[in-house]
């Protein structure tokens, strides 16, 4: 199998840029393409405070991007070629599409490891891409969830 481009999905926290550094170690080991993304879940509550909401909206909306552009500039000074995605909406749904849409071979994305009342309660973005994502999925997980035998 040949892995043309890699869909990097981050949120900007620690557990991402782990992913996103294994996934740059992958791409150029392997000379794939790079296409970072990071998703704003940014609901609508029309209200009095909209303005403000609107103002935050902006601001994250300018950070991603800039955020985004950064990791595309240190890709490419490293001589790969990267794209930046940037999508309104819940994180697994735009992951997805964003796989599909941009022709992704592999997905490389941090996952929390959380198990029992937590994984319930809070749910896994990463799971669900794993499950329905249109190619492999690579799972980075956190060094803090180290597997202990019972």
């Amino acid at each position: 199998m040949k892995i043309n481009t890699i869909l990097v999905p981050t949120d900007f926290s620690e557990l991402s840029n782990e992913a996103v550094d294994y996934a740059f170690s992958m791409a150029k080991r392997i000379g794939a393409k790079m296409v970072f993304m990071h998703t704003l879940e940014w609901p609508d509550h029309p209200d009095e405070m909209t303005p403000m909401a609107d103002e935050g909206y902006a601001f994250m909306k300018d950070r991603g991007n800039a955020m985004l552009h950064d990791l595309v500039e240190q890709a490419e000074k490293e001589g790969l070629e990267a794209s930046a995605l940037l999508a309104d909406g819940v994180p697994f749904v735009e992951i997805i599409q964003g796989a599909r849409k941009h022709n992704a071979d592999l997905i490389i994305m941090g996952t929390h490891g959380r198990t029992g009342f937590s994984h319930v309660m809070m749910g896994s973005q990463a799971e669900k891409v794993v499950r329905q994502a249109p190619c492999p999925v690579l799972t980075i997980k956190s060094p803090q969830h180290v597997f202990t035998p019972a």
